[in-house]
């Protein structure tokens, strides 16, 4: 049996975080194109407050645990919502003024043209977005966890990682079905994705998962 003489200090088991985003957590710490945020709920939301302070440049603040996103004028324009006459659709949830006009809070479905138009960083990025997060899991005591929901920037970035040696953390990643704002990718491809994903396994990333939500 082998046995390390502590000199007193405290260990622990690492902990294992059932649910994360590693690139939607890193990237609120790196500049990108978009401003990008996180709040659980921001009651009565209208656009215009984050307007007055920016008027062009395009902000999503996502929240509802990754069901809700808030948006400004220009994210909403940018993303391509009709911002006066945006049209209902199945499974779409539009927050609107009394006038029918969209405050910029979205749920569900209505988040798919947000969500893709955001984008994923190219892979490069995508590694300096994942490496943050993880810094701060370990901060936390984390030592593996499950990517709730991978797309194929991220698959390319995860592995390119572990073989790099850059990669301090055992990762579930779970390939997203559906629907598209989960992953900020179209449907088709990831289905292709799917099919793919054991060619992304490493000694630290497991791809033999799949998430549904519906």
């Amino acid at each position: 049996m082998v046995t390390y003489d502590l000199r007193g200090r405290f260990i622990m088991p690492g902990i294992h975080d059932a649910h994360v985003h590693l690139p939607s957590a890193g990237t609120s710490y790196l500049s990108s194109d978009w401003i990008v945020g996180g709040a659980f709920t921001i009651p009565n939301f209208d656009r215009i407050s984050l307007d007055q302070d920016f008027p062009d440049t395009p902000i999503i603040i996502q929240g509802g645990a990754g069901h809700s996103a808030f948006l400004n004028t220009a994210g909403l324009i940018r993303a391509g919502y009709d911002v006066d006459n945006e049209p209902n659709a199945k499974g779409a949830r539009f927050s609107r003024r009394a006038d029918g006009s969209l405050t910029g809070e979205l749920a569900e479905l209505a988040m798919n043209k947000a969500m893709i138009a955001k984008g994923s960083p190219n892979v490069t990025y995508a590694k300096r977005a994942i490496k943050a997060a993880i810094r701060l899991l370990h901060q936390a005591g984390v030592t593996s966890c499950q990517e709730a929901a991978t797309n194929t920037v991220i698959m390319h970035a995860l592995r390119e990682l572990d073989e790099e040696n850059a990669l301090h953390m055992n990762i579930a990643a779970h390939s997203v079905y559906g629907p598209e704002f989960l992953a900020n990718e179209d449907q088709d491809s990831l289905r292709s994705l799917i099919e793919e994903a054991p060619s992304f396994a490493t000694a630290h990333v497991h791809t033999i998962f799949v998430k549904i939500f519906a």
